[in-house]
């Protein structure tokens, strides 16, 4: 034990040695890669992306930045014919896209040297989600190819198909391990989101049956959480 206490007070100068020189590369004309774990606002979506997205930032000044997200996710898989009696048949499938852009406004509150940097600040973003699937069919038979049932596909997160539009207002705070490196934890809070879902299609044969959906708006609802590390250039 007392080792150890000595290793740790030998190292604690070089500690704060190394946290004093830690000065982050904020100017003006300053732009940042945002690679974001968690979530994308309140469709999934959002700020760089909570639910896995990367973005870009640029700043106009050191307490301003204008910053672009991204998100894309594809899915698609073969549901496999089996038959207890051995009879025939065709494989189906299904698959599914989810596109998703953010775009928004921050404004960083102290000075540009701390190492600790609050935030807030405001965006509009988009998604639109799609699907199709055909069901495994015996020979003879004729499957009904599903695209953008309401339900989704069997795959977690591809629901909801169609267009979602999403106001939201951001809340944050980014902490610099390194001169051009940082974490940021963040919280997006739906103030305006409104989906309108994709005519659901079911074609069997020669024929499609159509079904509209409902439009939906939801005001100040709960956002999601992400964060984001960040590398600046």
């Amino acid at each position: 034990m007392m080792r150890l206490v000595l290793v740790l007070l030998a190292l604690s100068p070089v500690c704060s040695l190394a946290a004093a020189q830690v000065r982050p590369a904020i100017r003006d004309g300053g732009k940042s890669l945002n690679f974001t774990f968690g979530g994308f606002g309140g469709f999934g979506l959002t700020g760089t992306g909570p639910t896995g997205g990367v973005g870009i930032s640029y700043f106009m000044s050191p307490a301003t930045a204008v910053r672009v997200g991204l998100q894309a996710r594809s899915h698609s898989r073969t549901l496999s014919w089996n038959s207890p009696g051995g009879a025939a048949g065709s494989d189906g499938s299904e698959s599914g896209l989810n596109l998703g852009v953010a775009v928004d406004y921050l404004k960083y509150v102290g000075v540009a040297t701390s190492r600790v940097r609050p935030y807030m600040g405001a965006g509009v973003g988009v998604i639109m989600i799609s699907n199709k699937s055909t069901p495994a069919a015996a020979t003879g038979s004729t499957p009904t190819e599903t695209k953008n049932a309401p339900g989704g596909i069997t795959t977690p997160g591809f629901f909801s198909p169609g267009m979602t539009f999403d106001l939201h207002a951001n809340f944050g705070a980014e902490f610099f391990l390194f001169n051009e490196i940082s974490i940021a934890g963040e919280y997006a809070l739906n103030v305006i989101n409104r989906n309108s879902p994709a005519d659901m299609e079911a074609i069997t044969g020669g024929t499609t049956v159509a079904t509209k959906g409902n439009p939906t708006t939801n005001i100040l609802g709960f956002g999601a959480a992400g964060a984001t590390v960040r590398i600046y250039f």
